[in-house]
């Protein structure tokens, strides 16, 4: 019984993991990113630490070299990335063209707005009775309230 149960128990829970990450690899990696761009980009990002805890000139200058190379080549990988989804054939409908832009430019999709009127509240298809009804309550049409103001004619 307990046998079952732990053979059970460690085919839905395995305890190693089946998938394992490159050493660098990111959790959401950007899919222009290739292996050794992730690399140098770690490179980077310690020779930044270093210049941070030590700033002298020559770590200075490793991280702005290092910078200029990650940021001029991850440029390109998205440039070739980008232009190479916009030429391929099957992506040539403008929806996912579309769908590309917007996700690039950070576009929220607009949700569909639907006005839904209430039938409890029957305000404007009796208006038009109710204005009748009271002008015609009315002996005299005053809508300013100004006859009480007005002189008697000598």
């Amino acid at each position: 019984m307990i046998t079952a149960y732990n053979r059970i128990y460690t085919t839905v829970y395995p305890t190693k993991r089946q998938f394992q990450r490159r050493q660098n690899e990111r959790v959401n990696p950007k899919p222009w990113i290739l292996p050794w761009l992730e690399e140098a980009i770690e490179r980077k990002n310690y020779a930044y630490h270093d210049y941070v805890k030590e700033p002298v000139d020559r770590n200075q200058l490793k991280y702005d070299r290092l910078k200029k190379f990650c940021t001029k080549h991850v440029d390109k990988a998205k440039h070739i990335h980008y232009r190479k989804f916009f030429e391929h054939k099957d992506n040539s409908k403008n929806q996912l063209q579309w769908q590309m832009i917007n996700s690039l430019l950070n576009r929220i999709p607009a949700k569909p707005t639907s006005i839904k009127l209430s039938d409890e509240n029957d305000q404007f298809p009796n208006i038009t009775p109710k204005i009748k009804s009271e002008i015609s309550s009315k002996t005299t049409f005053d809508p300013g309230g100004t006859q009480g103001t007005l002189r008697k004619p000598l």
